[in-house]
């Protein structure tokens, strides 16, 4: 998968998290990758299906779960 400004909408929101070396990113329709941006600036090598990348995905998905979870408990006291 390779979003581009021109097909980027199809994907739905996206989220995603970036530390030292990992950028792990959760597409509206449910898809993942997982990238080792220092190695592989231009995200061509997806991680995610490996057994390293699936754990490293796994903590994650777990952060941009709770970060969810915080933003849609701020907009909900904003009403």
């Amino acid at each position: 998968m390779n979003p581009t400004a021109s097909n980027l909408a199809k994907f739905g929101p996206i989220r995603g998290a970036l530390d030292s070396t990992w950028h792990y990113i959760r597409y509206g329709d449910g898809r993942e990758e997982l990238f080792a941006w220092r190695t592989d600036p231009e995200e061509i090598d997806d991680r995610f299906a490996t057994p390293a990348g699936a754990a490293v995905a796994e903590r994650y998905r777990s952060a941009v779960a709770r970060e969810l979870t915080t933003e849609r408990a701020a907009l909900s006291t904003r009403h």
